[in-house]
């Protein structure tokens, strides 16, 4: 219990109850907001207004009512993570080769590359063929670069940024 984050305002408090709603949504391909509340333990109330956050920010969607012929009443509202509202790169360049993938942000891979370093290239190169790389791993998923939210850059051994090498 000592790990759990505390709410010391209202703002915080929202932002906490709707990490919780995304990470449980992000979790599953669909759930209701009953199923949400249950899960994450917060009220129904809490539960609708953190959704109604995710939504604005491109999120989350509501799903349209399943109809069920065995039960009365209304439908339960579903909902859902939007994984494809955004993506991440991730780049490993080591003396050889460029790799590069592309995932959503569920974390699933949505397309990779590959690229060989010329022999004795130095850091502009890789940086220049590393910058054609992914604008072409854009263009092969039809990826606006405003769709991405992070990008990290991986290599082996001890990078010295003043040599270049």
């Amino acid at each position: 219990m000592a790990d759990m984050p505390v709410a010391a305002d209202l703002r915080f408090m929202r932002e906490v109850n709707a990490t919780a709603v995304l990470e449980r949504l992000r979790r599953q391909d669909r759930m209701s907001v009953a199923e949400l509340a249950k899960a994450s333990g917060l009220s129904r109330q809490a539960v609708t207004r953190s959704l109604t956050e995710l939504q604005d920010a491109g999120l989350v969607e509501y799903l349209p009512p399943e109809r069920d012929a065995k039960r009365s009443g209304r439908p339960a509202q579903l909902v859902r993570f939007r994984a494809r509202a955004g993506y991440v790169v991730g780049a490993f360049i080591d003396p050889h080769q460029i790799r590069l993938g592309l995932a959503d942000l569920r974390g699933e891979v949505v397309t990779s590359r590959q690229a060989v370093l010329e022999h004795g290239a130095d850091g502009e190169a890789a940086i220049a063929l590393m910058v054609q790389e992914v604008q072409e791993l854009l263009a092969r998923a039809g990826t606006a670069p405003e769709q991405v939210y992070s990008a990290a850059i991986g290599a082996p051994g001890i990078v010295d940024p003043t040599a270049g090498a």
